[in-house]
């Protein structure tokens, strides 16, 4: 990828953010946290092309992976909730659209489809020549990673269950609106687990560790992924709050090390997978 392909690619991703943002002020969310950040990532963007403009080709890639880094980013944290609020505005909940059977499944098919696809062309572009090795894609597995995922998954298993019963909230995602174990239930049950998991492992101990370990040494870009993943958690999701930021910041800690030291994905996507099992069944089945 030369200079100027790279070029036109980063102003377009300004533009992008440019867009965005003048969406958030037309609904009138300039006072919202959601405006607050899309002028970070817009301040950060414009920041990153004028050193983008200057820099020559010989710190191309360099440069390469700092630009990648804040568009991924932003992409994740902004872009692709904002098209799922549009989503939701143009078909609301009690629009005749939701009555369609199978149409929840739809939903969170689209949901997780869209970042899974995003990590995927993002991967092939900041890291052309190697982006199977650079974010962890390849399988290695070891014989004694089934006892580590084993022994992984009982702590996580007891550490959610009094987290769920006893520490905050245990509103989890289910637009089924039931508590029965029935077949769309559980299938519906395990098939966002296993989205959800691929999903956030794909960008967080995939295309965050893999750029940020080409930035700052992987020790601290293993502390980095996990303080971001803990954050994820603050608001939004089970465990939440304090308490959730700081179980999320060491489970991320514990998956972005394992991926680090294998060098593969994987483990942290078979164990991520059984995490969010105990919790949407935990959080669901009273």
């Amino acid at each position: 990828m030369d200079i100027t392909t790279e070029r036109t690619r980063f102003w377009g991703m300004l533009a992008l953010a440019a867009v965005y943002t003048c969406i958030l002020a037309w609904r009138d969310e300039m006072g919202s946290p959601l405006f607050a950040w899309a002028l970070i990532g817009l301040a950060v963007l414009g920041g990153l092309a004028f050193f983008w403009w200057t820099t020559h080709s010989g710190q191309s890639r360099q440069a390469r992976a700092i630009f990648f880094f804040a568009a991924g980013a932003f992409a994740f944290y902004s872009l692709i909730p904002l098209l799922f609020n549009i989503l939701y505005r143009l078909f609301p909940r009690s629009s005749l659209i939701w009555h369609v059977p199978g149409m929840d499944y739809i939903a969170e098919l689209l949901y997780y489809a869209m970042p899974i696809i995003g990590a995927w062309y993002l991967f092939q572009y900041a890291a052309p020549d190697n982006w199977r090795e650079r974010f962890f894609l390849r399988l290695n597995w070891f014989g004694e990673d089934w006892a580590i995922l084993g022994g992984f998954a009982l702590i996580t298993a007891i550490v959610m269950w009094l987290y769920l019963h006893f520490g905050g909230s245990s509103s989890g995602w289910n637009p089924l609106n039931t508590q029965k174990l029935t077949a769309a239930f559980i299938i519906f049950g395990v098939l966002s687990a296993a989205a959800n998991a691929l999903m956030e492992e794909l960008w967080f101990r995939g295309y965050f560790l893999g750029l940020s370990a080409r930035l700052i040494p992987p020790g601290w870009a293993i502390a980095a992924t996990a303080l971001m993943f803990g954050f994820l958690h603050f608001k939004d999701g089970i465990p939440q709050g304090w308490l959730g930021l700081i179980l999320a910041g060491i489970y991320g800690l514990a998956l972005a090390w394992w991926t680090w030291k294998r060098g593969s994905i994987w483990q942290a996507v078979a164990l991520h997978f059984t995490t969010d099992l105990v919790i949407f069944f935990g959080a669901n089945i009273r």
